[in-house]
């Protein structure tokens, strides 16, 4: 039992250390080597809880998917407010917090390496997979709850994933700094007409 508390507690801490040593040094220059200097121990403790530098890369995605998770925490109930709830969700999925949550280098590292990696695709595209599905079961809910209408939420979950992970992604090269709490608002108010959101101005 103890050992897999500790296994539990040192995981995480790894990860969040292999998450910095790629900000500073760059994914290619990220080592099992660096992360063990960073932290004080001997790399073969990393090895032993993660094998190589790939499986910590899958480990690293795992706490993307539970870190855009925990955002989603602080939604309205349904039963308080299915309308408040649909405006929180759209706001959460275009904040700065979400587009801040992983560094964007961070991020392109580990997509890249998900077109050379087998194992590392499958991992990603299972998180993009729970996170339609999400999607997938809110709007079918505010489908039926009658504020939204006319949409297949399948399909919607899929349009709003690639308009979200566009604008994140790209914002930083076509949308001035001063400009960016207006462009979330015009994506947000997109989104909102894709849905057929009743409360949009006709």
């Amino acid at each position: 039992m103890k050992k897999r508390q500790t296994a539990e507690i040192r995981k995480p801490e790894i990860i969040s250390n292999f998450y910095q040593v790629i900000i500073e040094e760059g994914f290619e220059n990220a080592s099992i080597q660096k992360v063990a200097k960073r932290m004080g121990i001997h790399p073969s403790l990393i090895i032993h809880y993660f094998a190589s530098k790939e499986n910590m890369v899958m480990g690293l995605v795992d706490l993307v998917l539970e870190s855009n998770s925990n955002l989603f925490t602080g939604l309205p109930p349904y039963d308080f407010s299915p309308e408040k709830r649909l405006k929180s969700l759209i706001g959460i999925i275009w904040s700065q917090d979400w587009q801040t949550n992983i560094d964007i280098s961070v991020v392109y590292a580990v997509l890249s390496m998900g077109y050379r990696n087998t194992k590392v695709f499958e991992r990603i595209l299972n998180l993009y997979t729970s996170y339609k599905l999400f999607l997938k079961t809110e709007l079918s809910r505010f489908s039926e709850a009658g504020i939204i209408s006319g949409i297949d939420p399948e399909n919607a979950a899929d349009i709003i994933i690639s308009m979200s992970e566009g604008s994140h992604y790209f914002m930083p090269f076509h949308i001035k700094h001063e400009e960016i709490e207006a462009h979330r608002q015009r994506m947000m108010d997109a989104a909102l007409k894709l849905l057929n959101y009743k409360g949009m101005e006709p």
